[in-house]
């Protein structure tokens, strides 16, 4: 048994369906389907109930699933305790991130500002949080007040930067960019794209739709790149955030969209009860700096 193993069955535990897993964990679904089948015979017994391409787990899967939950959980504690002494030794700080294209800006003024200081960066999906997050490896964690459960909340000190809201973002010849404002009817015309954002982000912009009893409108995912490309040859309207506008490019107009009640503060998370490092403690020094933190 491998811990590969363990992460699928573990993905397509919590999806219900390999395609999605295989695009969670960025492999192929015959990788995932592979992988289930030789746990299965391994373990000689199946794990899923299989009704077309949904999977849900049976008495047995439900069973193992908490037993590979605690093995993948005892990997990243021990990943955790490797790191924070490599981390002790050479002063490296591990920065996670649920959305990491809105703090393009800070990484850049502070790798410019501290050039030999070193430091890396990870997306983390939201819901593992609780194992991948700062009770594991990272110094700090980037994310919405809602990112964390109130559990992982309570654990860690926290700090507001700033809040944020749903935007679209066109090209400046674009009809929308001469508005102060877009009412989410108006968009259900367009040709929508959404570069990849957690899930969180995702129902919060959503949310604009909803509060006003309108159906969702058909919205394709792309990567950053390719949603930006899109939007650049006028071929489709990206629904994104207002603070991505200081991290991307000026050659788009933001334009928020109108949904007062769809706004959220982004903060950042670290540890209770530990010494931050010096390294950590000229990081945090830096963050508050950069957002006018009192």
């Amino acid at each position: 048994m491998e811990i590969n193993q363990l992460k699928y069955f573990k993905a397509v535990a919590d999806s219900g369906k390999i395609v999605l897993a295989a695009e969670e964990l960025f492999v192929t679904p015959s990788a995932i389907s592979a992988s289930l089948a030789s746990l299965e015979k391994e373990l000689d017994t199946e794990l899923f109930v299989r009704s077309g391409n949904r999977l849900s787990l049976n008495r047995q899967g439900r069973i193992f699933l908490d037993y590979a939950n605690h093995i993948l959980e005892c990997v990243s504690d021990a990943k955790y305790d490797l790191l924070e002494s490599m981390r002790e030794m050479n002063g490296h700080l591990l920065i996670g991130f649920t959305a990491t294209n809105l703090w393009v800006d800070l990484l850049a003024a502070f790798s410019k500002s501290y050039p030999l200081l070193q430091f890396s960066t990870a997306s983390i999906n939201v819901k593992d949080i609780h194992t991948a997050g700062l009770n594991s490896r990272f110094s700090f964690l980037f994310a919405s007040e809602d990112d964390p459960d109130a559990k992982y909340s309570s654990a860690c000190e926290s700090i507001t930067l700033f809040e944020d809201a749903p935007a679209v973002m066109v090209r400046k010849d674009h009809p929308l960019a001469t508005l102060s404002a877009v009412e989410p009817e108006m968009l259900l015309q367009e040709h929508l794209v959404l570069p990849r954002i957690n899930p969180n982000t995702q129902d919060k912009i959503f949310a604009a739709f909803r509060h006003r009893d309108l159906p969702l409108p058909g919205i394709s995912t792309h990567f950053y790149q390719v949603s930006y490309a899109l939007v650049q040859n006028n071929f489709a309207v990206a629904i994104t955030t207002l603070r991505a506008m200081n991290t991307i490019t000026k050659d788009f107009a933001f334009i928020p969209i109108l949904a007062p009640e769809c706004r959220w503060k982004q903060k950042i998370y670290w540890r209770k009860k530990r010494a931050l490092s010096k390294e950590e403690q000229l990081f945090l020094n830096f963050v508050k700096n950069f957002y006018d933190f009192d």
